[in-house]
């Protein structure tokens, strides 16, 4: 299935970008490999050794990783002052849970919907997918996502350099991918630059609407069950989900959960569908960011 899906978002247009930008164009790299699990061949029959064989597999390369070529340098050189962001793409299987560490402490995202400017930090614990309600949904799906995860860098200082890390943690087998990035500051510290645009903002950074998790593409049989995500940050900010440029509401095929994730309860044969996420700020309409998802039918 995840072959199939790098076969299909390949003929999808998606805008190239380099790490520092969104980028959502799949390019896999071939040295990936699969990682087959070990099974004990002893005291079996040998249809039933192939049968067990062949479920193990199956049930393997339904929650296996691929990592693809959107993703930034292991060791990235930032600019102090400059904005930046950390990006990486990966096709895993509906129900797989990402997170972001910073020196192996899980980052925090700004967010909430009061306007206190010390209101908490939320533990960023990007579960993609992984919703209590549809466990059920989730074990029996065979669908599978394109991710893009993005962490912000905002008007660069020492405080970013450090090692991060995105870890991905598929939902049957519970295995764990995770890819490291080494983020330095580079050039001369009395060096002239422009500063970055959110160094002009101070605080009212965070209220600036913007996404940092949503799936590019997904593919999926009909009457499979998919959650796509669209993850946003900032304060006072709603997220809305659109289809053929109709407004999505709560009906018996759609489900648009607390964190901004739609769950598509079943995938129709009526051919492909675009959805639209927008992530739109309530203090300011004029402060929107928007991620379009691909959803093909095989």
């Amino acid at each position: 299935m995840i072959r199939v899906l790098l076969l299909t978002v390949g003929l999808v247009a998606m805008a190239p970008c380099d790490w520092a930008v969104r980028g959502s164009s799949l390019r896999v790299p071939f040295e990936v490999h699969l990682r087959l699990p070990k099974i004990n061949i002893f005291s079996q029959s040998p249809v039933k050794r192939e049968t067990k064989r062949s479920e193990a597999v199956r049930e393997e390369e339904r929650d296996e990783v691929l990592w693809t070529s959107e993703c930034s340098p292991r060791v990235a050189g930032v600019r102090r002052g400059q904005d930046a962001r950390l990006q990486c793409e990966v096709v895993a299987p509906t129900g797989s849970v990402l997170t972001w560490y910073k020196d192996d402490v899980p980052l925090h995202r700004e967010s909430g919907q009061t306007e206190v400017v010390s209101t908490p930090q939320e533990l960023l614990k990007e579960a993609t997918n992984k919703l209590g309600l549809e466990e059920e949904l989730v074990s029996t799906s065979a669908s599978v996502l394109q991710i893009s995860s993005v962490v912000y860098l905002d008007c660069v200082s020492e405080q970013h350099q450090a090692t991060y890390k995105l870890e991905v943690r598929t939902p049957r087998s519970r295995r764990s991918y995770s890819r490291l990035f080494t983020v330095v500051i580079v050039g001369d510290e009395g060096e002239a630059l422009a500063e970055g645009p959110t160094c002009r903002l101070g605080s009212l950074v965070n209220a600036l609407p913007r996404i940092y998790q949503h799936s590019p593409a997904a593919i999926g049989h009909v009457g499979d069950s998919v959650t796509l995500p669209c993850r946003s940050q900032g304060h006072n900010v709603t997220r809305e989900w659109f289809l053929n440029d109709e407004r999505i509401s709560n009906d018996d095929n759609h489900r648009i959960s607390g964190n901004g994730d739609l769950v598509v309860q079943r995938l129709s044969a009526q051919g492909h569908k675009r959805y639209e996420c927008r992530a739109i700020s309530t203090r300011f309409s004029a402060l929107t960011d928007t991620v379009f998802t691909a959803v093909v039918i095989m």
